[in-house]
């Protein structure tokens, strides 16, 4: 492995590949464990719901248990859920709401829970902390270790929570009869293979991020592209290079993009990041869309298992595996953006998250977005014993 930079965000990007397996095996003990077959086999619907990367790795994980358990799935915003789902009309009694939040203290996340719960949903926290308000609001909880944090933009924590999710999503297919064992454990071994594959590519990506980390830091902005299932990836990329170099980022779907962003002006100063696998129903619109980017002058990165005698002149590519299963996707297909994050940081001198407690970020010995918000679970208990 070929590495002349290392900082956080890399460290964690290099480790998922051998994160894979040992957190497979972990986690499938713990799933095995979580419900009942009469549970499991009772629900017939799935809410979906976090904040910052714990919403978007259920719009990740969302296909998988559309295809696998067969569930009719929402995957929302935990305020969303906590202020505007919560509604008498719903009958909730076949639902499972699943509440992630590694840390446990999104207040939100938590209040969420709360919200769904007197309808009649069961809840389920998926956290790594068995003492934070989010334990304390569900009726079950399934604790994973994530691996030590650093300081940097979480990428070891969503892989987690991303892996989490499709674990649960195969177990339930199974558990319902809609998969058999074999392929549930197909699928499993899929997933550790899937990681796996981009171990030999590991200093191939390297290269290409230390070389796009030089030619994207000038930018002034950036735009993260997706559509279906790439659309999570894009949305994680937004987040990251906020955390880490803290420069506008806009995430658009593909054909959005081609209708609102593609009229940016100084097209040449906007960084461009697009997610397109070879499966994707959207795949020429998004070489379309790509083709139009190189037209603008726009510095654009496609991050794709596309054969890239397919992408349009003036696009640097990174190549990905492909996987085995289209939903297994977003697993991975995000690692090579945040090592390029990490690049980007070492050439513009940046802290990640702006260092945590850096002013006016912070008051010198906290990030001042973390501060009490129980007020927003009592809310929702106040609505509750107000009937309404």
């Amino acid at each position: 492995m070929n590495q002349a930079v290392d900082n956080a965000v890399i460290r964690q990007s290099l480790s998922l590949v051998d994160l894979a397996r040992p957190l497979i095996g972990d986690l499938q003990k713990k799933i095995d464990a979580l419900f009942t077959k009469e549970e499991i086999c009772a629900f017939d619907k799935l809410i979906l719901t976090g904040c910052g990367d714990s919403y978007i790795a259920g719009v990740a994980a969302k296909p998988a248990f559309q295809k696998l358990a067969g569930l009719a799935v929402d995957a929302l915003p935990a305020p969303e859920v906590a202020y505007n789902y919560n509604n008498s009309k719903f009958n909730y009694g076949k639902t499972l709401c699943i509440g992630i939040s590694i840390s446990g203290k999104v207040a939100a996340t938590a209040a969420a829970m709360e919200a769904v719960h007197p309808y009649g949903a069961f809840t389920l926290g998926i956290t790594e902390n068995l003492e934070a308000p989010l334990a304390q609001h569900v009726d079950r909880v399934l604790k994973h270790d994530s691996p030590e944090a650093e300081l940097a933009p979480g990428t070891a924590t969503y892989f987690t929570s991303v892996m989490t999710l499709l674990l649960l999503a195969i177990k339930m297919g199974e558990v319902k009869g809609r998969i058999c064992a074999e392929q549930a454990e197909a699928y499993r071994e899929g997933l550790a293979a899937y990681c796996e594959a981009f171990r030999p590519h590991i200093d191939e990506i390297i290269a290409k991020a230390e070389s796009l980390g030089k030619k994207l830091a000038p930018c002034t902005h950036y735009d993260c592209v997706g559509s279906g299932l790439d659309y999570a990836s894009a949305w994680f990329a937004r987040a990251k290079l906020y955390e880490a170099i803290g420069k506008v980022t806009a995430v658009e779907n593909t054909e959005d993009w081609c209708h609102v962003n593609y009229f940016a002006r100084n097209p040449q100063n906007i960084g461009t990041i697009v997610y397109v696998t070879a499966s994707s129903p959207a795949k020429y619109r998004c070489i379309e869309a790509m083709q139009n980017m190189a037209r603008l002058g726009r510095p654009t990165v496609a991050i794709t298992d596309v054969c890239q005698s397919e992408i349009p002149a003036g696009i640097e590519v990174v190549s990905i595996p492909t996987a085995a299963e289209s939903w297994m996707a977003p697993l991975m297909q995000f690692m090579p953006l945040t090592l390029l994050c990490g690049y980007l940081q070492n050439e513009l001198g940046e802290t990640p998250l702006r260092g945590i407690t850096e002013s006016p970020w912070g008051d010198g010995d906290r990030n001042c977005i973390y501060a009490d918000q129980s007020h927003q679970i009592e809310i929702v208990m106040d609505r509750e014993k107000e009937g309404k």
